[in-house]
């Protein structure tokens, strides 16, 4: 629930959270139920075994829909050469320096010259 709560306001605005959130909950709660109804009756009708069949096509099917999502969709990750390492205690001002430092040295970085060495000194 925890990753499916991160990545999701990683991928929606602020506006969009309390919505988000509320659906998130709901699913969650869907599942809190209909997991041990649906597993109790497969161990019922299958045996002990019903329990690690259905755990293995949850998670088969948890896997394909991430596969599936990572090819549909980049992230919204942070442009080469824009990532600034911070410490879980760094304050506001920290935190604005590293992100100041991060942006001059992208803005640095010469383009990207076509030709070989020897082109240029011919």
């Amino acid at each position: 629930y925890s990753l499916l709560v991160a990545h999701t306001n990683d991928q929606i605005t602020a506006e969009d959270m309390a919505a988000a959130s509320a659906g998130l909950l709901f699913i969650n709660g869907i599942g809190s139920f209909s997991g041990p109804l649906t597993v109790g009756w497969l161990m019922g009708v299958i045996g002990l075994n019903g329990f690690w069949i259905y755990i293995e096509v949850l998670m088969g099917a948890m896997c394909v829909y991430a596969v599936w999502r990572m090819r549909r969709r980049s992230g919204p990750g942070l442009a080469p050469g824009g990532y600034a390492p911070l410490s879980p205690s760094a304050t506001s001002v920290a935190v604005e320096a590293a992100l100041e430092v991060a942006q001059s040295s992208e803005d640095d970085q010469p383009e990207a010259a076509s030709g070989t060495d020897e082109e240029k000194a011919a």
